[in-house]
């Protein structure tokens, strides 16, 4: 209650000053993953009242820590939309491989969160700097609908020690132009897979 209280005087603050700003708001309570989703219903509603994104998941650099989010995430599909959206958290990209960052700059992009990296840019990598600089995801993301693409299979994905887990799954994104989508086949697994 606390929080809604500052993010919400945070929130009118900033309106008031007639400028576009983006308020993203970091408060944790309870996540889907823990122990109470009774109450998610009512955080979610709090935070797209006052905040234009929210952080969804928890801080950490890991492949492991972003799956986690991802998993946390795509449940959340309801509460994005125009001017409101699910943060997963900062793209660690040094303390991945080149295609965990692939996996993670892809997924976040069709879940349309923010898409904020968070190393030392110099130590970017050739793969990451296609991966970041792929238009085709990036416009993804910023599509005009502004909407968050939803899980049509698998998951949760494994990877963040879920049980009933799948290493395959598969998220489709309605886009702004007349009759198309986007979908994204994921694949953690060890080995090649055919995915329908």
């Amino acid at each position: 209650t606390a929080a809604i209280a500052q993010y919400r005087n945070m929130s009118d603050a900033l309106n008031a000053t007639g400028k576009h700003v983006v308020l993203d708001a970091c408060w944790y309570t309870c996540y889907p993953a823990n122990q109470c989703p009774g109450t998610v219903p009512l955080q979610m509603d709090n935070r797209v009242k006052v905040a234009n994104s929210w952080r969804v998941g928890m801080d950490g650099s890991s492949f492991g820590r972003a799956i986690q989010n991802i998993n946390i995430g795509v449940r959340l599909s309801q509460w994005a939309g125009p001017g409101h959206w699910n943060n997963l958290g900062l793209m660690s990209f040094g303390k991945q491989t080149p295609a965990q960052n692939r996996v993670q700059f892809s997924v976040y992009s069709i879940l349309a969160s923010p898409l904020i990296l968070s190393g030392d840019l110099k130590a970017l990598r050739a793969a990451d700097l296609q991966t970041y600089g792929n238009a085709a995801v990036v416009a993804v993301s910023q599509d005009k609908l502004g909407s968050q693409g939803k899980a049509l299979s698998g998951f949760p994905l494994c990877g963040d020690g879920s049980p009933n887990c799948s290493h395959t799954g598969v998220i489709g994104k309605r886009l702004a132009a007349q009759d198309s989508f986007s979908l994204l086949a994921v694949n953690l697994g060890p080995r090649a897979v055919n995915i329908t």
